[in-house]
């Protein structure tokens, strides 16, 4: 897993540029921090490109306990680029954590 010890991370496979996957999300908060729908925008830290790297882009309520944390959301994400890339998640309008990954 990667992210943010006893915050936020994600657990899956590397990322691919161009190959959507699943990928885990996993929060740790109180309930209050963890309601609402969760979203992501990614940006590339080389270029500024700001996308949605979640294809089906439906609001996601944020599920219970799994893994240990607090709370979870499964996704399919896809990223176009290699490089290096900083994901955002927002829980509705507020920036929960962001997670830097690489991408081949």
């Amino acid at each position: 897993m990667q992210g943010i010890e006893g915050r936020i991370g994600i657990l899956g496979p590397e990322f691919v540029a161009g190959k959507p996957n699943k990928h885990m999300w996993h929060f740790w908060g109180t309930k209050e921090e963890l309601s609402g729908n969760f979203r992501v925008e990614a940006v590339n830290t080389k270029t500024g490109k700001k996308i949605n790297p979640l294809p089906l882009d439906n609001p996601t309520p944020i599920g219970g306990p799994n893994n240990g944390a607090d709370g979870h959301v499964p996704s399919s994400m896809e990223l176009p680029q290699p490089g290096v890339w900083q994901l955002d998640a927002y829980l509705e309008a507020n920036m929960f954590e962001s997670i830097t990954v690489e991408v081949k």
